[in-house]
């Protein structure tokens, strides 16, 4: 089991970065959010059910890692000088640049349950009946928000729309 385990997860690693990237907004924390998911899904890798949803079994972990870090760290940075702030700015010199940072800043204005939803499917691929095991709730949930989510976002990069959902 171990070799056929380990040879899954890693298969998995790319989507589990992507999600992580999104849910930490930084790469180098993402890589650690990572790397903590794969040593705890090993080190617990004899409660996995042989046959079971691997890849479900993996972001459930991760998203439990994530919220158990986001309860114990202060994750904001003060920049006062706005020294950092200025490092990551980069004028747009194409309209995808546009739309790419559009989407991103709509992202920020959905609700986390919903962000979550619509990147579990559209950006890690899932099914909504995988989404729905990894959030804990019903399949219909997840339609729903990622339907809500794809809506508020078509409005808001077209501009018609700047509220927070």
């Amino acid at each position: 089991m171990s070799d056929l385990f380990l040879a899954e997860m890693v298969k998995l690693i790319p989507k589990m970065r992507a999600y992580a990237i999104v849910l930490t907004k930084s790469a180098s924390d993402a890589d650690d959010l990572v790397q903590d998911t794969l040593l705890r899904a090993w080190r617990f890798r004899e409660g996995f059910r042989p046959g079971t949803d691997l890849k479900a079994w993996l972001f459930r972990i991760l998203r439990n890692e994530m919220l158990r870090k986001a309860q114990t760290a202060n994750r904001l940075t003060e920049d006062v000088d706005g020294k950092f702030a200025a490092q990551l700015v980069s004028d747009p010199d194409q309209e995808f640049n546009l739309r790419y940072r559009e989407l991103l800043e709509g992202l920020q204005h959905l609700s986390e349950d919903t962000r979550e939803a619509l990147l579990l499917t559209v950006g890690a691929g899932f099914t909504y009946d995988e989404a729905a095991e990894v959030c804990g709730v019903p399949p219909g949930t997840i339609k729903s928000r990622v339907n809500r989510a794809r809506g508020f976002l078509a409005s808001y990069i077209e501009g018609s729309s700047g509220r927070e959902m």
